[in-house]
């Protein structure tokens, strides 16, 4: 300070002198921001020349430079790197991303004229977390508008990245600038359109589908950016939205560790699913409860509960119950992970990491009495544990210490749509599933993780979609390529079974154009079909991941209307049950991963099989749906005879007619279609029995039977007339009895999609 207050004074041409002459003569310390401003605006040299990799020690307009400017152009050049070259990848773009808006903001610290103003600095941010969408990287110019070889190249990437001569002789010294559109925005790469997140409504990451390991490498940083952005003039509604979302992929990450033991096999210990994570599958999961234990922040997200409380004005209302819910989840989780016996145990993460965790003291307090000081709890218990934890691993004493029911944990599912995740109990049967896990193209794949009470294993789930198309890829005999190893240590050498399968590139009307170059098919909308069923044993999954957002744009194409009880409601087309491709296909069959009609037509239908009346495998040939009520009704019908095993096998533009049904007339009011209803509705969307069920009730409905009955349930969604949804049902013997188990909301605002869990007679 002593050496800052010289400066001060010798800049300004006053006699202030050290701390200790000024006390003696009661003279006033100047304000720290005063002494930084003219500690900037001292003249500074580099003792450089104008080069190829340099630049000479004046500034830009060729005035002395000083520190201000010399910072300036540093922390200019960071920010136009940062923000022009951006991976695609969740964990990458935010490492990089962020360094965008830190260099942002150091040019605000030091008053820079290149500081673009606070609302690009929330922009910034908001894309590198997620709140928002991300919009790919930013396109630079030179300093007289001409375009500059920039381009990332993702052949080019991690090791083998290279940098063109303009970015060594205009991004690196600062002289780039914004590209700019028509209307004065900053042009943008878009490789995912303009509605994708890194983290999902629900709050996972993704990379494609769900992700563990990486997928927590970054997101765990949310909490900190909302103790980093509290307390800033002009901030609060950014930080309230990284409160948010802090609190939204913890609840999800929630949903993501099942009970295990540690190394030794004694201890109990909660886990990260790693078997279906799309980029990096392990086994055993990586420890870990609110936060992967070895980061040193495992009690951190426990302090945003103590922080709400000790403001609670500002998070008063109801559009707060949720995320109070959620610190109350983190509050529990931490105290679970005390009571499991593994935050002391591994306490030299923490000490490794202490700057990860400056309020750990305050914490500690907190979880330990602090809470029950405020009247909104009255207790320290926060009453709650991670959802998958096993009971039977803990005393009666442990569990009233905790103060929780193991009833409330018995059944429930959560579903994450984006990410097509699945997370579910079923009394002693856990699941977790990635319903189009490590799809290049509409792959039909999906992979699950089960523990059941006496095995543990991992399911190839074949998988069944509706969806359109306008490309496809030939799958490679190249095993990395598809497992996502590394493609440089040559170790493809065994053969890839499925080399020159043909797999249709799903197309989402209203996403945009995809630009993912390098390797074309692998990104998140490729094998994310617009409604997907699949079946393991007793449970039936259903997810129809229909968009608002991305809806918008896809009625300016072409809109359908569907008639519903409640009068005519307007979908995409991509709810036509004759879905074309570029070459006059017609329809998609995923799970014999080819197209049927025009150009397209691989395969034979007789290949894809059918279960019939008799229990055997029967080819059945296929016939054209007209998007006509009849054709709708006759396969709700099929779906009524032959259970929920006949549905999911026939895909959009498929009526694979099962002998000994009136398909015109008595199979259609067994749907609940009358003879008006079905000629007024003739463009119906319906080709199976879940979809007329939807024709006739919610858009959000799916028709489940048990395979030894004949009778059928119809299974609404919570909301209605949302359009995006997910169904996991359990189907038992007609003795089996109904209840319903869960309805959990996988999203919170009104055009997110609601969760529920049903067990049908």
């Amino acid at each position: 300070m002593a050496a800052q207050v010289s400066v001060y004074a010798r800049s300004q041409g006053s006699s202030y002198a050290s701390p200790k002459d000024s006390q003696s003569c009661r003279e006033p310390i100047p304000p720290v921001r005063y002494v930084f401003r003219a500690f900037l605006d001292e003249p500074f040299t580099t003792g450089t020349q104008e080069g190829e990799t340099s630049l000479k020690d004046v500034d830009f307009d060729g005035s002395p430079l000083t520190r201000r400017a010399a910072w300036g152009r540093c922390l200019k050049a960071n920010f136009d790197f940062a923000r022009s070259r951006l991976s695609y990848i969740y964990n990458q773009m935010f490492f990089t991303y962020e360094g965008a808006w830190e260099a942002h903001e150091g040019l605000r610290v030091i008053g820079s004229t290149f500081y673009e103003g606070k609302k690009r600095s929330h922009a910034i941010l908001g894309e590198a977390l997620g709140t928002v969408p991300f919009l790919g990287e930013e396109v630079l110019v030179g300093p007289d508008g001409e375009d500059l070889d920039l381009y990332h190249s993702l052949f080019y990437h991690d090791q083998t990245a290279r940098f063109t001569d303009d970015y060594v002789q205009i991004v690196g010294k600062g002289l780039a600038k914004s590209k700019l559109d028509a209307d004065g925005e900053i042009v943008r790469r878009l490789p995912y359109g303009k509605h994708y997140t890194g983290i999902t409504a629900a709050g996972l990451t993704r990379e494609n589908t769900y992700v563990g390991n990486y997928g927590e490498e970054a997101s765990q940083y949310l909490g900190e950016y909302f103790f980093k952005t509290w307390g800033h003039e002009g901030d609060e509604e950014l930080n309230d939205e990284i409160l948010k979302l802090t609190l939204r992929n913890l609840h999800a990450r929630a949903h993501t560790r099942y009970p295990a033991a540690d190394d030794s096999g004694i201890n109990r210990l909660m886990r990260t699913e790693g078997v279906i994570d799309e980029r990096n599958v392990y086994s055993p999961g990586i420890p870990g409860y609110c936060i992967r234990i070895n980061r040193g922040q495992s009690l951190f997200l426990a302090a945003v509960e103590a922080h709400m409380a000790a403001h609670a004005d500002r998070y008063a209302g109801s559009g707060w119950d949720m995320y109070w819910e959620y610190a109350r989840q983190a509050v529990g989780i931490s105290q679970q992970q005390l009571a499991d016996r593994q935050y002391f145990n591994q306490f030299n993460a923490v000490t490794q990491w202490l700057k990860v965790d400056l309020r750990l003291a305050e914490t500690w307090a907190y979880l330990t009495g602090g809470r029950a000081t405020y009247d909104r709890f009255g207790t320290v218990k926060a009453k709650r544990v991670l959802p998958q934890t096993d009971f039977r691993s803990y005393s009666a004493a442990e569990i009233a210490e905790l103060g929780v029911d193991p009833a409330d944990y018995e059944r429930f599912a959560w579903v994450d749509v984006d990410n097509m995740f699945v997370s579910m109990r079923d009394g002693d049967t856990r699941i977790f599933g990635s319903l189009y896990v490590q799809n290049r193209g509409v792959a039909g794949s999906g992979r699950l993780h089960v523990m059941a009470p006496a095995h543990e294993h991992t399911v190839q789930l074949r998988t069944n979609g509706r969806f359109q198309f306008r490309d496809y890829w030939a799958r490679t005999g190249n095993i990395d390529a598809d497992f996502m190893e590394d493609i440089n240590t040559g170790d493809d050498w065994a053969p890839q079974a499925p080399a020159g399968k043909i797999c249709p590139i799903a197309y989402q009307p209203g996403v945009g154009t995809i630009s993912r170059e390098n390797f074309e098919p692998d990104h998140p909308y490729s094998g994310y079909v617009d409604f997907l069923t699949a079946r393991y044993g007793r449970y039936l999954f259903g997810i129809n991941t229909t968009c608002e957002v991305h809806e918008l744009v896809a009625r300016r194409v072409r809109r359908l209307r569907v008639k519903r009880a409640d009068g005519l409601r307007r979908l995409s087309p991509r709810h036509r049950t004759a879905a074309r491709g570029p070459l006059g296909g017609s329809a998609v069959d995923a799970s014999c991963g080819a197209a049927r009609g025009g150009a397209h037509g691989a395969r034979s239908p007789s290949e894809c099989l059918t279960p019939c009346s008799a229990g055997t495998r029967t080819a059945r040939p296929w016939t054209r749906v007209t998007d006509t009520a009849p054709a709708a009704a006759a396969s709700c019908a099929a779906w009524r005879q032959h259970g929920p095993g006949f549905g999911p096998h026939h895909r959009s533009g498929t009526d694979a007619r099962p002998a000994g049904v009136d398909h015109e007339s008595a199979a259609a009011p067994a749907c609940g279609l009358s003879a008006s209803e079905r000629r007024s509705s003739r463009r119906s969307i319906c080709c199976r029995g879940e979809s007329a069920a939807m024709a006739k009730n919610t858009p959000m409905s799916i028709v489940v039977t048990s395979s030894a009955s004949t009778s059928a349930r119809s299974v609404p969604s919570a909301t209605p007339c949302s359009r995006m949804s997910a169904i996991v049902a359990v189907t038992r013997s007609r003795e089996g009895g109904g209840m319903r188990l869960a309805a959990n909301p996988a999203r919170s605002v009104s055009i997110i999609p609601r969760l529920v869990a049903t067990k049908v007679a």
